[in-house]
């Protein structure tokens, strides 16, 4: 392996030629061992000022243009709801005029897709009417850019106030395997569960061999990665301990201001779906099936099947979801 590092800081009146020549390494070879000094270097300058800072350029080249940092989000809009598609886009827009790369999932139940105009997304159809969030983030890691390190899971209703938080976060990694970017939230509704699951990310070589946990289809994935809160209904508790023993997923915080628009994870926003699995005696080891990285409502009798869809759809559209 080369050894791109700098032999040692430069002086100040060669600083500026030093990081170009840095950059120019970053550039050609994305990794740790040409990243690294670089943002010793960038760190160097917010100290002692001599150069612009390039701080949007800097984190473009370590998402965007590298894809070190890859952003993983998803949609779907079963109710067809506009308002949501316009959320999404004003997501997709924070995020990617931040300097970030994104992948999205974008789901149909319909076989009609909204995203038009969009980069890197990727299109499932899939007729069964469930939370399907961690199988979407599931898919999209095998699209993956080669030099990615640090994978990080979006939902769509929040933006990071902090423009360098991708700068941050990847200097954080250095360090730990799993991280939220914030301390703070503003905007939305109070929460009441972990709040990790809006926006955390985590090193590549820890998530890919375990992938997601995507059987939490009655809500509440951050309940079920995190804990510190009750599992939602409909999740086999073995499993998850399983999951989790796996990953070990301990979060570190960083400092940072995240913004969320619209209601936050309360445990009444899953309770209609998990009251339709109970009513219909839902039983996840004998009642779902995978199909890739989605799973299927499998109950013994055909009619229930489409039944259990059915209600779980209108719930989900009543909900403007």
């Amino acid at each position: 392996m080369h050894d791109h590092r700098p032999a040692a800081e430069p002086p100040a009146e060669d600083f500026e030629s030093a990081f170009r020549h840095q950059w120019q390494l970053a550039e050609a070879h994305p990794g740790a061992d040409t990243m690294r000094p670089l943002l010793a270097m960038y760190r160097r300058n917010q100290r002692e000022r001599l150069i612009e800072q390039p701080s949007e350029a800097l984190a473009r080249l370590l998402s965007a243009d590298t894809g070190l940092i890859t952003v993983l989000a998803c949609y779907y809009n079963y109710s067809r709801n506009p308002k949501r598609l316009e959320s999404f886009k004003r997501f997709h827009e924070r995020l990617t005029g931040q300097g970030a790369r994104v992948l999205v999932a974008e789901l149909s139940i319909s076989g009609e897709f909204e995203l038009d105009g969009f980069e890197d997304v990727h299109r499932l159809h899939h007729p069964h009417a469930m939370w399907h969030e961690e199988g979407l983030y599931q898919h999209l890691l095998a699209y993956l850019p080669p030099a990615c390190e640090v994978v990080c899971r979006a939902d769509w209703r929040v933006g990071m106030h902090d423009g360098e938080w991708l700068i941050d976060l990847y200097e954080a990694s250095e360090h730990h395997r799993w991280l939220q970017p914030f301390d703070k939230i503003s905007g939305g509704q109070e929460n009441d569960g972990p709040t990790a699951q809006y926006l955390f990310a985590v090193r590549r070589e820890v998530l890919e061999p375990t992938g997601f946990y995507t059987a939490a289809i009655s809500g509440a994935a951050g309940a079920v990665m995190f804990g510190g809160a009750p599992l939602p209904p409909g999740v086999c508790a073995e499993d998850v301990e399983r999951w989790r023993a796996a990953l070990t997923p301990q979060i570190e915080t960083l400092d940072g201001l995240l913004y969320l628009s619209g209601p936050g994870d309360i445990p009444e926003r899953f309770a209609g779906l998990g009251e339709i699995l109970q009513r219909h005696q839902f039983d996840p080891r004998h009642h779902l099936s995978q199909t890739g990285p989605l799973h299927t409502w499998n109950f013994p009798d055909p009619a229930t099947n489409q039944t259990v869809n059915r209600e779980a759809l209108e719930w989900f559209c009543e909900r403007k979801l």
